[in-house]
């Protein structure tokens, strides 16, 4: 399958140094955060719609009663993609990450959010000490919803793991 990202010429000449292929964690946020073209409450209980993106491109927060096509939730959900990966980019540029690295990262860092994942992760952390392996062992850490272990989360921060863990020319099957 091929993803088309749409950007800006300018954004995309600076993408290009960044990650030549999203596809791996467009298909895990697709698998694991399923698509909803009306607004939806998350299990964390917040408004979300599309691929469980919860603020449309202009930072408007989405509202229980919004709808949106399913253009829209795949523009919006390539749009985070870009900038989580951006994120990543500026924030991590010290560390050296192989593109299934990159792409697990983007998928753990759409669920939790780029705040959060600044604020509160030791993964974060570990990636800028340099201890990567020390990184990969806290994805599972992150399964959690108000303190509850969901399964659902779980499965998703193991195959992430794999993801993160595996050379870029490994197939991982689930």
């Amino acid at each position: 399958m091929i993803y088309l990202i749409q950007v800006p010429v300018v954004q995309y000449v600076q993408l290009q140094n960044m990650s030549s292929d999203y596809s791996k964690s467009i298909d895990l946020i697709k698998k694991w955060e399923g698509l909803k073209l009306k607004a939806y409450r998350c299990p964390a209980g917040l408004p979300t719609i599309g691929y469980g993106t919860r603020y449309y491109k202009d930072g408007v927060e989405v509202k229980m009663g919004d709808s949106i096509t399913l253009a829209q939730a795949e523009d919006l959900l390539n749009f985070r993609i870009l900038q989580i990966a951006e994120f990543i980019h500026n924030d991590l540029k010290e560390v050296e990450l192989n593109d299934n690295q990159r792409n697990a990262l983007i998928s753990f860092i759409f669920n939790i959010g780029i705040e959060r994942f600044k604020r509160n992760t030791t993964i974060r952390k570990l990636l800028k000490d340099g201890n990567v392996e020390g990184a990969a062992k806290q994805f599972v850490r992150w399964n959690k919803v108000k303190g509850v272990p969901v399964r659902g989360l779980t499965l998703r921060r193991i195959e992430e793991t794999e993801l993160f863990n595996s050379t870029t020319n490994e197939q991982i099957i689930h």
